[in-house]
């Protein structure tokens, strides 16, 4: 097995530390007979899929370490650290979950149901998906959520058909599915609360997938009733369900949400029972494009590749995850990084929030010197917006919790170079408590964790 760079961009992937300020790039990953996408942790640097003969077996890929095995099953998502991954092994299927790619652990009872973990918590502690229920003359699939205290608990009653749990936020409260041909939220309080349909549109609706901040939902409708066409969609609690287009003659469906709620990746087809299929990406800004069209827009060449389905996005937006084939017809899973060109930009620097080190305070230079600690690596964080750097060097060291304990004295014998920055205990001032913390953070092991809580850090 080999994973294989466009060789045009091996400087934008393999290069960079930060998969948030990389260059837009395309990976494809060339395994045995064949891959598939399906999953990414929160920064793109982990991805899981299915590869080999009919896609029987199962991947993970981490940047800068290429592709390892799962261990007798084939895993459909990650956790958002990428620790743990969750989809089934088998046969027969069973609901699985994986710290490792040779630790495998059954999630469902071994009682001959098939069973299929579906998506997880940010960090893995919740896991939701369906079975099969029983008896089986009297219902279909059964939605299930997964704890480690309680295991496998149905989300609804026996009897109810055709349950499927296909998403969950970060903190597992809030979990999205299909229940009876209409899309569903739930929730510990409320239970199931049916999403409504489109405005005119017939009533069938599905859920595929959830914001990690619980947001936003995406799926699919019906925007015709009298019609087979389906738009992929988008609910939110403010504005409701909204269509985020239909190629024509044709169907789409969101299958995959950042973590703002802010870009949703999916599939379309030109031409109902047609066999060709297009990834897109949709966002606010430009609506619903072809992912193939965004990339060699910004230069990527694509090798001749056809970009069939987006089925995974990293929590910024950027990374896409997915399945194409190419000249000869050969399917395999890609992972794609995307620009940020005409998205929002909050603090009107000309660098868009998604690509942005600090995206509440101006700082067109991106400057971003390092992290917590003397010597420290860059952090993803930049200068302006580095709570407890209040000597302004870009990094937070011992020397930034005496210059705020002098600085406060009265009078003071020192002057804060950044005084906007000294907010790291999250009371919303300035003071003694701020340099205790630095300090405490600066010991081995620091006992104390510095919070970005300053202005410069926050809307």
């Amino acid at each position: 097995m080999r994973h294989v760079l466009v060789p045009s961009l091996a400087m934008g992937l393999v290069l960079s530390g930060d998969l948030a300020r990389a260059s837009p790039s395309f990976l494809r990953l060339d395994l045995d007979e064949g891959s598939a996408a399906f999953g990414v942790s929160a920064d793109g640097s982990v991805v899981v899929g299915w590869d080999g003969e009919d896609l029987q077996s199962g991947f993970r890929w981490i940047r800068g370490r290429g592709v390892a095995r799962v261990r007798g099953g084939r895993p459909i998502a990650i956790s958002a650290d990428g620790s743990t991954m969750v989809g089934f092994c088998g046969p027969p299927e069973e609901a699985c979950l994986w710290h490792e790619p040779g630790t495998m652990v059954p999630l469902a009872p071994p009682d001959g149901r098939r069973s299929f973990a579906i998506a997880t918590s940010a960090d893995g502690s919740v896991v939701v998906g369906w079975r099969d229920c029983v008896p089986f003359f009297a219902c279909s699939d059964e939605a299930f959520r997964w704890t480690q205290a309680e295991g496998v608990v149905p989300l609804f009653a026996h009897g109810s058909t055709n349950g499927v749990a296909s998403g969950v936020s970060a903190d597992g409260s809030q979990i999205v599915g299909t229940h009876e041909a209409v899309a569903f939220r739930w929730n510990a309080a409320d239970g199931l609360v049916p999403l409504e349909p489109l405005p005119g549109g017939g009533p069938w609706t599905q859920a595929l997938a959830i914001s990690a901040d619980g947001s936003t939902i995406v799926g699919q409708a019906m925007p015709d009733p009298t019609a087979d066409e389906r738009a992929a969609v988008r609910w939110t609690e403010a504005g409701g369900i909204e269509s985020l287009g239909i190629l024509p003659n044709g169907w789409a469906i969101a299958s995959a949400v950042s973590a703002d709620g802010s870009v949703v990746a999916g599939l379309s087809q030109f031409e109902l029972g047609g066999d060709v299929f297009d990834a897109f990406i949709w966002d606010p800004v430009h609506g619903m494009r072809l992912l193939a069209d965004v990339l060699q827009s910004a230069g990527v060449d694509l090798g001749g590749w056809h970009l069939d389905d987006a089925s995974g996005v990293s929590a910024d937006g950027r990374t896409i995850v997915g399945s194409g084939h190419d000249s000869q017809g050969v399917h395999q899973a890609f992972i794609a990084t995307t620009d940020c060109d005409g998205l929002a930009d909050a603090d009107g620097d000309g660098v868009a929030d998604r690509c942005d080190v600090c995206p509440f305070v101006a700082n067109p230079g991106q400057e971003e010197t390092g992290g917590v600690g003397s010597g420290s690596a860059p952090d993803t964080i930049g200068d302006a917006c580095q709570c407890g750097d209040v000597d302004g060097n870009g990094r937070v060291t011992l020397v930034d919790a005496v210059m705020m304990q002098r600085a406060l004295l009265d009078p003071p014998t020192a002057t804060m170079r950044a005084p906007t920055l000294c907010d790291v205990s999250g009371d919303g001032q300035c003071t003694f408590a701020d340099a205790v913390v630095v300090r405490r953070a600066m010991l081995e092991p620091p006992t104390a964790s510095i919070q970005q809580s300053c202005a410069p850090a926050n809307p």
